[in-house]
């Protein structure tokens, strides 16, 4: 029978300074799902308070039941093809084929003199 280490039963300084290494090492992406959180926190709020019309825009958790309930039944699933399919003819095949020369910048030496010194 394998036995489990115990966990370290000294948490202090030392996993302190690992714990706030990995929050700067890390801080962009916690910050960024820290607003998200807040975003979607006050988004709920604001539905259920009743600060603008339903019918304009729905909750996050109505829209999160929705897409339960749709990948659920998997009734989701060709409507996501036909927008992929869509998505990847107008990604491919717009604009033009045909690549384009840059174009050079003419040299301090192919101005005119007049228009390289002022009078």
């Amino acid at each position: 029978m394998a036995t489990v280490p115990a966990p370290s039963a000294a948490i202090g300084p030392v996993g302190l300074r690992g714990l706030a290494r990995a929050v700067r090492a890390n801080e962009r992406l916690l910050y960024g799902i820290l607003g998200f959180v807040v975003f979607i926190i006050v988004w709920e709020a604001a539905a259920d308070l009743g600060l603008y019309r339903r019918s304009l825009l729905s909750s996050p958790s109505l829209v999160w039941a929705a897409a339960v309930e749709d990948f659920g039944s998997g009734v989701i699933w060709p409507d996501l093809l036909a927008s992929g399919l869509e998505f990847s003819r107008a990604s491919c095949c717009s604009g033009s084929t045909r690549r384009r020369k840059p174009r050079s910048r003419p040299s301090s030496s192919s101005r005119p003199a007049s228009a390289s010194s002022p009078r």
